[in-house]
């Protein structure tokens, strides 16, 4: 059993909302599952590693009625969860879940008269995914790039990865949407488009399968879909490698 915490932990990002404004208490834990099994042609029983992993978040805090609004968002099922458990900084860490839902929550009462919370939640791809934080969340305008400021991964480079994109809000005025790309280089002053997520037209959050070698230096880009002036995308983006 792992268990994963953090004083510097900034969001945590369920969708398109921030819970992380009323926590006191963010986890993580995982637990390989290991049945002991009988191998072809062994006589007695060997234990196995299955590589089944299950990971659990739990999320404490108080409860008023900007957290009541949270709660009922949670309640929709799946939701991709983003926490950024170093941060609000780039190459800071984060642990991302592709499908999160709640299987349990607890409301009681504080010695202060203020309701609490303890949502858990699980993962339908069994694991959390550890990775860095790649553009920190803030808002964005102007086409650009954060070639400049790019996350830098201790892996040399990684096979496959996950890229994660949270939106918490969005102004396109009289563009259609927003075109956020993973962008990676091997030197940090070359680079290359690596996967664009689908078109973001509205506040959510997405996950991106990043199929092939994803190389140690990471930033993303974002482009307006139309003409137009004004726009701005409020995002995270995190990647986390295997």
């Amino acid at each position: 059993m792992a268990y994963l915490s953090g004083k510097d932990c900034a969001y945590v990002f369920v969708d398109s909302v921030d819970v992380a404004i009323s926590n006191n208490e963010v986890g993580i834990s995982s637990e390989a599952v290991c049945p002991k099994r009988r191998a072809l042609g062994t006589v007695s029983k060997a234990a196995m590693l299955t590589g089944q992993i299950d990971s659990e978040l739990t999320v404490k805090g108080w409860l008023d009625g900007i957290t009541t609004a949270q709660l009922a968002d949670l309640s929709n099922d799946p939701k991709v969860i983003s926490v950024l458990f170093g941060g609000n900084a780039v190459s800071g860490l984060f642990a991302g879940f592709k499908t999160a839902y709640v299987v349990g929550s607890k409301v009681g009462m504080n010695d202060d008269d203020l309701d609490s919370y303890e949502p858990v939640l699980v993962t339908s791809d069994c694991k959390a995914n550890i990775g860095y934080v790649v553009a920190p969340f803030t808002a964005y305008t102007t086409a650009g790039n954060t070639d400049s400021t790019y996350a830098t991964m201790t892996e040399t480079n990684a096979p496959i990865g996950t890229a994660f994109l949270n939106v918490t809000a969005l102004t396109l005025n009289a563009s259609t949407a927003c075109t956020v790309t993973v962008r990676h280089s091997t030197d940090h002053i070359t680079w290359n488009p690596h996967t664009a997520f689908p078109n973001v037209t509205t506040v959510g959050a997405q996950t991106l399968a990043l199929a092939s070698t994803v190389y140690k230096y990471l930033s993303i880009s974002w482009l307006w879909v139309g003409a137009s002036s004004g726009q701005s995308i409020s995002m995270f983006v995190g990647v986390s490698v295997d």
